[in-house]
């Protein structure tokens, strides 16, 4: 709710007349109307008309960090674990969205556990198995779950980092925040912009390095796909202490279909998409990138993204007008710190395309 007393007050009586008039029960005793409101959990403050602070509860989630952290190297863990950590990650995907497909696979793991154990084919299994044939009753193998445990553990760092955040709410203009990208096989081009003006540019060359880390054929149109992501996520890092800060929306400009749309699913059909996804959302969630909106443009328009993109290009072509004046950057060299998760190279059975897809698209049926 906006504006003066009278027009708040307005705005209320409308809602509230319009579910009453829907038949829809209002416990009107459980509401409650101020500028610091406590819900779920969750603290939020009106500290002028145009900022909502949001305040994140620490403890919950440094506990689900460490109990997701416990299960590292482990290979069962007691399914009344996994039931505590599902229900306290739903609660983190209603406040925190980045983190809903994460639910999912929890959830898919524990019904399949718990479907196993009533089917009787963890029975079955056990007089199949090797060695110890003791029935793995109440327990679950934390390697069917292990991509997501890993997100949500560096996921739930980067928000203690910043558990205290602001939503503009007001009718006030933003800054607008745009980063055009684009890619080409031998390098990634991108260009920040604030209200209209090109304030940064950068260039990088796609590596053996990066070939490496995401298992592409470097030079190959297959690869496409994957460089153009790769050239936002890179953006993303590259600028993302000059995104913190401001109440913005991320405009991602490009000419590359699979990127943007990365950047809302933050999930392919792929190993190296997966990855890059992933990835993505913790540089958004660092960087303090409350939402996301991608726009499509033709490649003839993108013009200084595809000139810094093509850098053995560059003394045959002219200099884009609107990159006059502006230093061309260059960012820092993408080995394997410049990643939080492991990459496809490093532990490919984190990033298998059959195993997440399948996982996802099963998990999400189980929790509507």
């Amino acid at each position: 709710l906006t504006g003066t007393l009278d027009e708040r007050n307005k705005s209320l009586s409308l809602i509230l007349y319009t579910l009453l008039a829907l038949r829809v029960r209002i416990a009107l005793k459980k509401g409650e109307r101020s500028a610091h409101v406590q819900w779920v959990g969750v603290r939020f403050s009106l500290p002028d008309p145009e900022t909502l602070v949001l305040n994140l509860p620490e403890k919950f989630l440094q506990d689900l960090r460490d109990l997701l952290q416990s299960w590292e190297s482990k290979g069962m863990m007691p399914t009344k674990d996994l039931r505590s950590a599902a229900g306290k990650a739903a609660w983190l995907g209603s406040i925190l969205p980045r983190a809903k497909w994460c639910v999912a696979v929890l959830y898919c793991v524990l019904k399949s556990v718990e479907n196993d154990e009533l089917q009787g084919k963890e029975v079955t299994r056990a007089q199949h198995r090797e060695g110890d044939q003791r029935p793995k009753k109440g327990l679950f193998a934390v390697k069917r779950l292990e991509t997501a445990r890993r997100w949500m553990v560096a996921f739930l760092q980067a928000a203690l980092e910043r558990p205290s955040r602001k939503i503009h709410v007001g009718q006030k203009r933003t800054l607008e925040v745009k980063v055009m990208c684009d890619a080409s096989p031998e390098g990634l081009g991108a260009v920040l912009v604030l209200d209209g003006m090109i304030v940064s540019c950068l260039s990088s060359a796609v590596t053996d390095e990066d070939a490496k880390n995401l298992q592409f054929e470097k030079g190959s149109s297959s690869s496409q796909g994957i460089v153009e992501s790769l050239a936002v996520l890179v953006a993303i890092k590259h600028w993302s202490p000059r995104l913190k800060g401001y109440h913005l929306q991320l405009l991602v400009q490009g000419d590359s279909l699979v990127a943007l749309a990365l950047t809302q699913r933050l999930g392919a059909s792929s190993p190296a998409l997966n990855f890059v996804g992933a990835e993505l959302s913790l540089a958004l969630e660092a960087a303090g990138v409350e939402r996301i909106e991608p726009l499509h443009i033709p490649g003839v328009l993108n013009i200084a993204p595809d000139y810094l993109s093509r850098p053995s290009k560059w003394s045959a072509q002219q200099l884009p007008a609107e990159l006059e004046g502006i230093k061309v950057e260059e960012p820092s060299r993408r080995s394997a710190d410049f990643y939080t998760l492991p990459s496809p190279a490093a532990d490919p059975s984190l990033w298998g395309a059959e195993d997440v897809a399948a996982v996802g698209s099963a998990a999400w049926e189980h929790i509507s």
